[in-house]
């Protein structure tokens, strides 16, 4: 199981949350939260997870906040965009002794 973030997720734009109402509130969160990370990276390496659904960030008042928040993290440089499999495989393959655990 990789971690889930609801903080930096866009179920915040649901009724009832309403965290989010424009795309540049999401954008803006999650932009900061990634310069903060990134800097803190370069003692110790950082993962974010950004939770996405498409009844929410797929809609057209949304897609600019994901375009944003790309634009940004790939201007900063040094961020891997990985799936789910990529970020299992590399830390398995990084950690053999624990990856045995799992192979029962």
């Amino acid at each position: 199981m990789l971690p889930y973030s609801f903080d930096t997720n866009d179920m915040h734009y649901h009724q009832g949350f309403h965290r989010f109402v424009t795309a540049r509130d999401f954008a803006d969160y999650t932009t900061d939260a990634f310069d903060t990370l990134w800097a803190e990276g370069e003692r110790t390496p950082k993962m974010m997870s950004i939770g996405l659904h498409l009844r929410m960030i797929g809609r057209p008042g949304r897609i600019a906040a994901l375009d944003r928040i790309v634009s940004h993290m790939k201007s900063k440089g040094g961020a891997w965009f990985a799936t789910r499999r990529q970020i299992a495989e590399h830390w398995l393959a990084r950690f053999p002794s624990v990856s045995s655990l799992y192979e029962r």
